[in-house]
């Protein structure tokens, strides 16, 4: 069997790793009115719409409690068992929540995939039993081309084909990621990259006992996972003095493993996971075969239990498979913004932003975040399908494409009423921008196509970002900006302005009327 085939990975979830409640979601027809649902009422074929929940874990989800409809099934395909999480019985209660939180449906399909193995055999249940709709609320920190190929890619390339709605989490991956060209960065003398003049990246821990998981991944993936690359990258993080801390030093030389050989690796990535004092960090990634050209890229995600600041971390390019599959929905949150593209091959990802995906469960945890976004927009879909059966993936997708046209909308109301908008506010917008209203945060965010650094008023008035996590903000009293690190980002109110790096093309999610969504189905 192939290594591939035995490999259980804890897919990175985009969500808290807190436990989430295992009873419901409070405020469900505040959220519902929030995305235009309440008008559809309780549609009556909500039991006839099919949504499949793939997550690692389910922990918390008993039968006959009320959790979640009473047709809902868990399902284990392999003999390789869910992870220790709630997270996928929470993003199924959000869904519940949002269609309305009847007894009779959706019918929910809870699938465990944790693991490539799992994700496998889940995509084939979700083809064999027909199912419209499927959520999946995680990324692969490898496994594709950063273009929407690649074995991960393939599967959900297969759902969608059978006529499944797939909705995919962005990821929370916004500024860990540094992105680069193999071929063209390498120095000869000592087969390390360069990175503008340096041979290292550079990551900053400000925790004790930190947990950090440093991911390397290079474009030779395939639609097969039994695929074996022969080219060859390894990974190296030293401390500040310069001492080796960890490395991964797999063997891919085009072969599989056998005989137990754990040096010898399959796949085109690298891992490191570690615990880090607090402190400084360098990165460092050698060539060790021949055979790589101008066309290969690499890639490079910090993940950390706490705060980290990837110091030398690229802009955009932030998602990872299969977020960058291109018949995939994919969705980010607009108020704590999550991995943004492009993809490699220049499309623009996420698909959809959730003006605001904080939802709270009885617990009184909080959640926000691209996982979050995802289910809700499931629950947007679940309630669209089963008003109007006709609705399929590619209606979908022609609705979100217009939603990301210029201009379909400026400023988000959806939020409590506010007072009347200052003209400051609607002067400041750059084009292509959007002014988003988040009174619950007491604070105006104004989200930019383009670096808000660049912006001609910071930098006539020689506003620099120092960190990579600094916030620019404007007050309109005195007409000055000011940078403030994100860790201070609660402390802003009104009047103060705070400005963000939109995605440029990426709409924010509007449901249909019923009237809308008739006339959209033809």
């Amino acid at each position: 069997m192939k290594k591939l085939a035995l490999f259980i990975l804890v897919v990175v979830s985009q969500l808290s790793t807190h436990a989430l409640a295992s009873n419901e979601v409070i405020g469900r027809e505040v959220l519902r009115q929030k995305l235009g649902l309440q008008a559809y009422g309780s549609p009556a074929h909500l039991k006839d719409v099919k949504v499949a929940v793939l997550d690692n874990g389910f922990d918390g989800y008993v039968p006959d409690k009320g959790l979640l409809p009473q047709s809902a099934e868990l399902v284990n395909l392999t003999k390789i068992g869910a992870a220790p999480t709630t997270h996928g019985l929470g993003m199924a209660q959000i869904i519940w929540a949002l269609t309305g939180k009847g007894p009779d449906g959706p019918k929910f399909y809870l699938i465990n995939t944790n693991g490539f193995s799992n994700l496998k055999a889940a995509v084939q249940f979700v083809i064999d039993n027909k199912i419209e709709i499927v959520l999946y609320s995680q990324v692969w920190p490898f496994g594709g081309n950063f273009d929407g190929t690649g074995f991960i890619n393939a599967l959900v390339t297969q759902a969608v084909q059978s006529g499944s709605i797939w909705i995919n989490a962005a990821g929370n991956n916004g500024g860990m990621v540094y992105n680069g060209v193999v071929e063209k960065q390498k120095d000869v003398r000592t087969q390390l990259l360069a990175f503008n003049g340096r041979d290292h990246l550079r990551f900053e821990n400000k925790f004790d006992e930190n947990q950090v998981t440093v991911t390397l991944s290079w474009t030779d993936f395939q639609e097969s996972e039994n695929y074996n690359t022969a080219k060859d990258l390894d990974l190296f993080v030293y401390d500040q003095s310069g001492k080796l801390v960890s490395s991964s030093e797999l063997i891919q030389r085009g072969e599989a493993p056998a005989n137990g050989d754990t040096k010898l690796s399959s796949h085109a990535r690298e891992n490191i996971a570690v615990q880090l004092d607090r402190g400084s960090y360098q990165i460092k990634i050698k060539v060790n075969s021949n055979n790589f050209t101008q066309t290969d890229r690499f890639r490079v995600l910090l993940k950390a239990e706490k705060e980290i600041i990837f110091t030398d971390h690229t802009k955009g390019g932030e998602i990872m498979p299969p977020a960058d599959n291109p018949l995939a929905i994919t969705v980010g949150e607009n108020i704590d913004p999550s991995a943004t593209g492009p993809t490699a091959d220049g499309r623009t990802k996420p698909d959809i932003l959730i003006a605001d995906s904080r939802i709270t469960f009885t617990n009184g945890g909080q959640y926000n975040g691209s996982s979050t976004a995802a289910a809700m927009l499931a629950g947007a879909v679940s309630v669209m399908k089963a008003q109007e059966a006709g609705f399929q993936a590619s209606k979908l997708q022609s609705y979100v494409n217009r939603l990301r046209e210029p201009g379909v909308s400026n400023t988000d109301l959806s939020l409590p009423a506010v007072n009347p908008i200052d003209p400051t506010l609607l002067r400041l917008i750059p084009p292509g921008g959007k002014l988003m209203i988040h009174k619950l945060n007491r604070h105006y965010v104004i989200l930019t196509p383009e670096d808000p650094f660049e912006l001609s008023g910071p930098k006539s008035a020689g506003i620099t970002q120092v960190m990579p996590d600094d916030i620019l903000v404007y007050e309109p009293h005195s007409a000055r900006w000011y940078v403030i690190p994100k860790s201070l980002d609660h402390k802003v109110q009104m009047p103060l302005i705070e400005f963000r790096m939109g995605t440029p093309g990426t709409g924010i999610w509007r449901t249909p009327t019923p009237t809308e969504l008739r006339a959209m189905i033809g």
